[in-house]
Order: structure tokens, then sequence, then C-alpha cells
């Protein structure tokens, strides 16, 4: 993996992820001024891959060709003139973030909490203390940075773009085709009443001279009968598929010159309409079907990392970007969905919180599970508590007069340099 930081030219086939330092909160000034915090980028190695001058980096960090399961490390130190110093420090899993770079807009944006350098980044599993610093985006008494992740990867877009070329064509056929078939209905329509009114004087010399006819036998009542009942089975279905008043009777079968191919037209246009609304409901159903599973996979990965506790509704990341209410209209259509799977992911929500809350305690409480010692043992602790104290108050004491003493030679320094100053190393680097 390499790490580019502001290079002009960029291979256009190379895969980057950006990762900007937009913004921060709640850092205290009692413990470091901000024009003397600076942040840098390491691997979980603790290789060093970008050092900023300063704590934001608006304009980003580029690394190329970065693979998409690597865990990082962001730092915020404290220049000093005996040495730079860790702060505060965080992770950043990228089998998590990458969940959200590589769905559109292939960005991610949000607040992200720094632990301070008294906690140990190894006692918990990256993804667990990830989740733990987006939870600490509420609490004050934590420093806060915002980040945005940007995943440039020429060959994901281009699958994208044909994917959603691919959807557009296929919602321009059903809508010529939907078009088509309605002029071509209209079309048999009108001749087919113009045929029907060409015909009716002859229809009606038929009728009479079938009047002046003996009955006829039964044989043909029975086929016409079989055919006007077919005939308005057909008309029906053709309604109920939207044909509209585009029907056929017995009536204009018999006034019909060619009732054989009238009928045969009649039929190629409800097998066209049934074709075309099967097409339609597949695609559609498709279209669900990818759309509730993309849903459903954002709802379980809130609900994992423990945003789902709100009973009246899903708690979303603070984010600048479209994001956020993108995911809560994912979330707010599994919830109306799938009530009885909203309540299971609710549950699941609920356990991730415990557990982060238990991880918490473990690791703030340590051995509090021990049993109760003895008044001997008792005295014995209090004992070696009051040594820690005056230990601890001597290591201070220590502490302050080496403080004084560097400030004894830093004055000794500048009363003997010759141009009347000097430039320490340290503010030279």
């Amino acid at each position: 993996m390499m790490e580019n930081a502001g290079m002009a030219q960029k291979l256009p086939e190379e895969n980057s992820v950006n990762i900007a330092l937009q913004d921060s909160k709640d850092f205290p000034a009692e413990i470091a001024p901000v024009q003397e915090l600076y942040s840098e980028l390491t691997t979980s190695e603790g290789q060093m891959l970008f050092e900023c001058p300063a704590l934001l980096k608006p304009t980003g960090i580029d690394l190329m060709n970065c693979p998409l399961d690597v865990v990082l490390r962001l730092r915020v130190r404290r220049r000093l003139p005996t040495g730079a110093m860790v702060l505060w420090h965080t992770v950043l899993p990228f089998n998590v973030i990458a969940r959200y770079l590589i769905q559109p807009p292939h960005e991610w944006e949000t607040w992200l909490g720094l632990l301070p350098n008294t906690q140990s980044l190894e006692m918990h599993p990256p993804d667990v203390i990830f989740t733990q610093c987006v939870h600490l985006i509420s609490r004050a008494e934590f420093p806060k940075l915002r980040i945005r992740f940007a995943y440039h990867n020429p060959e994901l877009k281009a699958q994208t773009q044909i994917r959603r070329q691919s959807e557009q064509e296929l919602q321009q056929r059903r809508k010529e085709l939907s078009e088509s078939f309605g002029q071509q209905a209209f079309q048999e329509l009108q001749m087919r009443r113009n045929r029907n009114g060409m015909n009716s004087s002859v229809g009606s010399e038929t009728n009479a001279s079938k009047s002046s006819l003996p009955p006829a036998e039964d044989s043909p009542s029975k086929l016409q009968e079989a055919l006007a009942r077919a005939l308005s089975v057909i008309s029906d279905s053709a309604q109920m598929m939207g044909m509209g008043g585009a029907s056929l009777s017995v009536e204009e079968v018999l006034a019909s010159s060619n009732p054989t191919s009238l009928i045969e037209t009649y039929g190629r246009q409800v097998q066209q309409t049934v074709s075309t609304r099967l097409a339609a409901a597949a695609a559609t159903t498709e279209m669900d079907r990818n759309s509730d599973e993309r849903n459903l996979a954002e709802g379980l990965r809130y609900a994992l990392m423990g945003m789902l506790e709100d009973a009246a509704g899903p708690r979303i990341p603070r984010t600048s970007t479209g994001l956020s209410s993108q995911s809560a209209e994912q979330l707010s259509l599994v919830r109306s969905r799938y009530p009885a799977l909203w309540e299971v992911y609710r549950e699941v929500s609920k356990l991730a919180l415990e557990r982060l809350s238990l991880m918490e305690q473990l690791g703030s409480v340590g051995q509090d599970s021990s049993p109760s010692p003895s008044p001997k043992e008792a005295k014995t602790l209090e004992e070696i508590e009051f040594l820690r104290q005056q230990l601890g108050d001597a290591q201070q004491r220590i502490r302050s007069q080496q403080d004084e003493l560097q400030k004894l030679r830093l004055a000794s320094q500048v009363l003997t340099s010759p141009a009347g100053g000097v430039l320490t190393q340290s503010e030279n680097r």
C-alpha cells in the first residue's frame, strides 16, 4: 500500500482511498492548545504512513491501491520541546467502513470520538473499538474529529454505470412497448368499428332472413352459446389487465366478413397484453427484491452497531452528506414492511449495546470481582495504598524539578547564544 498526499498526476486505473480530516471539537485547551496538535496516520503495526502539519487535513490523505480490509490507526500528538507525545488515538477498520464506500456515491462522512492514550487499542477487536468511538460523539468529555472517506475505483464506477444504464434501458423498453401496444390496440379498435358500420346493413338483412327461416338445429345454437361464453371470459380477462373497452362480442364476430381473422387479431392483442404485464411484473419484482435486500442489509448493519435502541425511530449517525437521510429512509421501509424483523433488529441492537457496556465495565472494574479481603489484608492494602500515594507525590515532585531544570537549561542557552537568541532542535523540526 502506497501513500500519496499531494501528487498532481494520478493514474486513472489505480484505486485510492482519500481520508480527509475536516473539522474538530471538544479538544480540551487545558491539556494542550490546538495549534500544538497534529495528526498522523499509521498502520496497525505502527508504521508511519502520513504526518499532517496540523490537526486537520481538509484536502485529505490519498492512499493508493489501499485494500478494503486493512486496519489503520489515527493518532493526535502534541509537539513538545522534549519530543512529540500521543494524547489521543483510534482505529479505522476498513472492513467496516468499506460497507459504505462500495455503494454510490462511494463516500462516507462521520464524527468519530478519540480515546485517551491511557486506553490500549489492543484490548478489543478493531470493529468493537470503532463502534465504541462512534458512540462517543454524544459525550463532550471526548475530543472528536469529522472524517470523510472517499473511495475512487474506476472499475467499480463503470460497473455501477452499466447497471444503471441497463435499468434505464429496461424501463425505456417497457414504456415504448406499452405505448406501441396502446396505439396498435386503438387503431385496430377503430378499424373494427368501421367494419361494423359498413356491415350493419348486411347484418340487418341477415337478421331479417333468419327470422323468416324455420328454427335452426340445436347444434349451431350450442356452438354460438359456447363462442359467446368464451369471448365473454376473454373480454373480462382483457378488461382486468387494463385493455379498457377493447372487448369482442359474438355479434361482432357474426357480423364480420372474416371472423377468423378478427378472433385471431383479438387473441394476439390479449396475448401481447399478458406478455407485457408479466414482463413488467417480473422486472418490478426483481427491483423490489434487490431494494429490499439492500434495506435489510443496512438495517442489520445498524443493529450490529447498536444504533437502533430508540423505540420511536432509528438513530442515525450525524453526517453532512445525504447518506444519513438515505439510511433513515431505508430503515423506515424495513420498519413498515417487516415489523417482526424490525423487533428482532432492535433486540440485536440492544444486545450490542449491552455487550459494549459490559466490555467498558470489565475494562474499568478490572479485578473488582475478587473476594473481600480479611481485616489484616485490608490494613496491609491501606498501607500499600498510602505508600503508593507517597511514591506518586515523590514522582510528581521529581517531574516538577525536571521541568524547572529544563527551563533553566533553556534560559542558559538563550543567555549564552552569541546572536542573542536560540533556535532549538525541536523548533527547527
